[in-house]
Order: structure tokens, then C-alpha cells, then sequence
């Protein structure tokens, strides 16, 4: 909806190009090269110099003339270019409303990521495995299963809906090739939940083999090294989907005991 005030701007600027037109008219500069000779005569005849006022009144009425004399063009011109700056102002702010309406749900909307991943060693049933001598979770080691722990957080103001996520682990040859691509996709049994803002979720896994002294050495030596993948879908408040990609890996450089992002396969939309 226009203001007012920009429909009173419209209305001026049709004013200033009217007014721009009709000085360009034969009949208006001639009347007003008749009024500059009248006007010359009289200052002659009364020894007065008439100046600004003269000037502005020649203009005045050679103004009025033009306008009695070619009122219906002249309207007709007028109402076209209100119509034109109207349509203008209106595309103007228009534009402004719709920006603003897609940095509000910007804003807004529900930010799923990846906020931390850890690894540990778990038993045959995923669990956290009791190993005497660690007071909490034990790192990787050899005859358990490698765990891993990949927490998310909804990091912006709004909830997440129907929020799904899948992951799984794959033991690889370090360096990581370009080519490698996980495929994963969210699968129609996974459950379905409801995140709201700054809370988190977890979901864990564990590799299908336990760890060998083999791929234990591999993963503290840089030759090996677990990757960890995985996705998560969920729709705004807006209806909008969005999907969040990770990729992170336990070996190669890090050695069995730490986590660390890989360079590539962790987007977000």
C-alpha cells in the first residue's frame, strides 16, 4: 500500500514535468516574449526596473493562458504520468516488501547443524563400552566396536519440523579420495521429531566390525581412517525443506582418539 506521502511526491513530480512541457510550447514562448516587450515598454515609460517580479508574473500567466487554451492534452498528459509515477512508487515499494519479507524469514527460520561429534569405544549393542581404568567413555580400542556420538543443535529462532536423520561409518584408506561420495539418504521408517530453538539432538552408531589391531594401527599411523556421514532434513516454519550434509573423520591425521570436520561433504541449505 502507498503512502501518502509518496503519492503526494507523484503528484509533484507530474507538476515539474507538465510545467517542463509546456514551456517547450510555441504559444507559451511567444506569449512570453509579448509580455517581455510589454513589460520592456512600461519599465521605459515609467523609468522602473520590474525584475524578478516581472518575471514571475509573465510566466504566471502565459502558464494560465496555456492552460485555458490546451487544458484537455494537457489533463489528459497529466493523469498519465501520476498513473506512471504511481505504478512506479508502487513497483518501489513493493520490492521493499518483499525483501523484507525474505530477510524476516531468514531470520527466523530454524538452523539445524551439526554442533559437536565425538568417538568411543561400544559394545557389540552400540552402548558405551565400561572399560576399567577410564572414568567415562573410553577412546577407540582394540575388540570394541568404534561408537560415535553426532550431536545437532537448532540454532535458530524458530522450531524445526518433521526432522529426520541418518548416518552411518566407513572405514577408508587416508588420504580421502575427491571422488569419494558417500550415499545416504533419509529413510521412510527413520523417526520424525519437532526441534525448537537452541534445543539439541543426538543420534549415535557404531562401525559393523569391531577394531583390529590392524585398523587400530592404520588409524594412529595416518593410513586409515573412519569416516562418519551423514543427513538431516527438516522444514521450517515456512513449509520451506532444508537439508544439512556432514562429514567428519576419526584417523588419518587425528589419530584414532579425536574427531575433526572433513574439507568437504559438510553443507547446509
Amino acid at each position: 500500500m502507498l503512502k501518502p506521502g509518496r503519492i503526494g511526491l507523484a503528484i509533484v513530480l507530474s507538476f515539474i514535468v507538465v510545467g517542463g512541457v509546456i514551456e517547450l510550447l510555441p504559444p507559451f514562448k511567444q506569449c512570453i516574449c509579448e509580455r517581455q516587450y510589454e513589460d520592456a515598454y512600461y519599465a521605459i515609460q515609467e523609468n522602473q526596473s520590474y525584475g524578478l517580479v516581472a518575471f514571475a508574473t509573465r510566466h504566471i500567466d502565459c502558464f494560465g493562458a496555456c492552460l485555458a487554451e490546451f487544458h484537455e492534452p494537457i489533463i489528459a498528459v497529466f493523469t498519465i504520468l501520476i498513473a506512471i509515477f504511481t505504478l512506479a512508487l508502487w513497483l518501489s515499494t513493493a520490492s521493499l516488501v518483499i525483501g523484507a519479507d525474505e530477510d524476516s524469514r531468514r531470520k527466523l527460520r530454524a538452523y539445524v547443524c551439526i554442533d559437536d561429534v565425538s568417538v568411543f569405544s561400544a559394545t557389540e549393542d552400540g552402548r558405551r563400552a565400561m572399560v576399567p581404568g577410564y572414568s567415562k567413555d573410553a577412546p577407540p580400542l582394540v575388540g570394541f566396536h568404534l561408537g560415535w556420538e553426532a550431536s545437532f543443535k537448532n540454532f535458530g529462532d524458530t522450531p524445526a519440523h518433521d526432522l529426520r536423520v541418518q548416518s552411518d561409518c566407513e572405514l577408508v584408506d587416508w588420504p580421502i579420495k575427491e571422488t569419494y561420495v558417500p550415499n545416504i539418504k533419509v529413510t521412510e521408517d527413520a523417526s520424525i521429531e519437532v526441534i525448537g530453538p537452541t534445543a539439541d539432538r543426538s543420534v549415535f552408531g557404531r562401525t559393523k566390525e569391531s577394531l583390529t589391531t590392524d585398523i587400530f594401527i592404520g588409524l594412529q599411523d595416518g593410513t586409515k581412517a573412519y569416516v562418519l556421514y551423514g543427513v538431516i532434513e527438516y522444514n521450517d516454519i515456512f513449509g520451506k525443506q532444508h537439508t544439512t550434509n556432514f562429514r567428519y573423520y576419526c584417523g588419518g591425521p587425528t589419530g584414532a582418539d579425536d574427531v575433526a570436520a572433513h574439507k568437504n561433504g559438510n553443507q547446509a541449505t
